[in-house]
């Protein structure tokens, strides 16, 4: 069975958002600014950053996203 977050985050891909918050294992957390979902898998997904001073594209686990901006 799919989870909220999969399936909710399954009708995003495409769309752009102002910030996706991510937590980490270790003292730092991220913020990733101005991204594109560009596929969702039942752990991870793919994010794109385009720009010059963009991360071109990320992979995400889902696990760790914390919140969602638009």
């Amino acid at each position: 069975m799919a989870s909220k977050l999969y399936v909710k985050l399954r009708e995003y891909i495409g769309d752009t958002f102002s910030e996706i918050h991510l937590i980490s294992s270790g003292p730092d957390d991220l913020i990733l600014m101005n991204v594109t979902i560009l596929e969702v898998s039942s752990n991870f997904m793919l994010v794109s950053q385009p720009g010059s001073g963009g991360s071109g594209e990320i992979m995400v686990p889902l696990s760790n996203v914390v919140a969602i901006m638009e």
